[in-house]
């Protein structure tokens, strides 16, 4: 992916096997962007990792309700519109959810290919597709390495930090 303007935020994804950089672009998904700043500010991010790893298909990690259980609805997670805008192709970072449309929250994932199947074909549930919002800039390198570990899941997971950064701290 084409790196936009950088004026647009950037996340920090600390991990002990590197770092990953995204590009958020709040200019295809305004509404989840300043959704995702506003809970990495408040802190809701706070013990996030990996817990899902797709071989050559997603990375997926975010809040992880046992981890967080006072943030966002009953869950733990914070509810996000969809906002479909960009095809689903290899280092753009894409919102998760469930069949409805709007239950999106505070996890995502990398898309370690083009993954087409993942776009809009239709207006409801699944086939509205999953909504992109940023890209990764730098450490896709290290986004495989995690993704060609081994099954993640909640008690084998990565652990990152995540910060908001400005361009010229990257």
């Amino acid at each position: 992916a084409q790196p936009v303007a950088t004026a647009f935020p950037h996340l920090r994804l600390s991990t002990e096997h590197g770092n990953i950089v995204i590009q958020l672009r709040p200019d295809v998904a305004p509404k989840t962007c300043e959704a995702l700043l506003d809970s990495i500010n408040s802190g809701a991010f706070s013990r996030t990792s990996f817990y899902r790893a797709d071989r050559d298909y997603v990375l997926q990690g975010g809040i992880y309700p046992k981890a967080n259980p006072k943030y966002g609805n009953k869950d733990g997670k914070i509810p996000i519109p969809l906002e479909y805008s960009l095809p689903n192709k290899k280092g753009t970072v894409t919102m998760a959810r469930w069949e409805a449309t709007d239950a999106a929250d505070g996890e995502f994932f990398i898309n370690m290919n083009d993954n087409p199947n993942l776009d809009r074909t239709g207006d409801s549930g699944w086939t509205a597709g999953f909504a992109v919002v940023g890209e990764v800039v730098s450490g896709m390198d290290v986004a495989v390495k995690i993704n060609h570990m081994g099954p993640l899941s909640a008690q084998n997971n990565v652990p990152f930090e995540i910060t908001v950064i400005m361009h010229d701290e990257m």
